[in-house]
């Protein structure tokens, strides 16, 4: 999605007078917003549900495990052995090298996808051998707080409950943010004092 405002002077990426000014150049029609798909998008036939055409590919794993440690790469929660944009191409490419058109060919099943609850783990259906293979880009179990979470924003009530407490939150940033560096500052004066 892209926008054709950016403000001069950013304080905080999501400070609340920011809302207020695009919802004003909204109002007064100057406010453009653009989708923008780098021409990958596919046009759909009208009046078909978007579920027939949604596939995640975190299960498809079954079916090409060599997905499994590209996305474990790729949204591990380690940030220092997260793939960069150009690292996962790289793996991308030198997996590909390695698959037959067999397995590329082949077509995710009702049983491949029948398994999409949030604590579906893409390793425990792969080959054991494959696991010890690749073990080192299997991102770490989630944490009882992500687990926590995660069920709480399984239910529409829950998810609602979490989005609006996040939103809170980045405008209180927002609103101590330029005041930060007057706070760091005492700090440091206290430490030395």
């Amino acid at each position: 999605m892209l926008v054709n405002h950016v403000p001069r002077v950013m304080r905080s990426f999501y400070s609340a007078d920011k809302d207020l000014r695009h919802s004003q150049l909204r109002a007064a029609g100057h406010l453009t917003y653009c989708l923008f798909d780098f021409d990958l998008s596919l046009m759909l036939p009208a009046g078909k549900p978007l579920s027939d055409y949604r596939l995640s590919i975190f299960y498809c794993t079954p079916i090409i495990p060599v997905l499994a440690p590209l996305i474990d790469g790729m949204i591990t929660r380690n940030i220092k052995a997260r793939f960069t944009a150009a690292e996962a191409l790289e793996f991308l490419k030198k997996i590909h090298n390695q698959l037959d058109a067999k397995v590329l060919a082949r077509q995710p099943t009702k049983s491949s996808t029948a398994l999409r609850n949030s604590s579906w783990d893409r390793w425990a259906v792969l080959p054991k051998d494959f696991v010890k293979q690749w073990s080192a880009y299997r991102g770490p179990p989630p944490t009882y707080y992500s687990r926590l979470l995660q069920k709480i924003c399984d239910h529409e009530f829950g998810w609602r409950t979490v989005s609006m407490l996040r939103r809170v939150a980045r405008n209180i940033e927002g609103l101590f943010c330029p005041f930060q560096n007057i706070l760091l500052k005492i700090c440091r004066y206290c430490r030395k004092v």
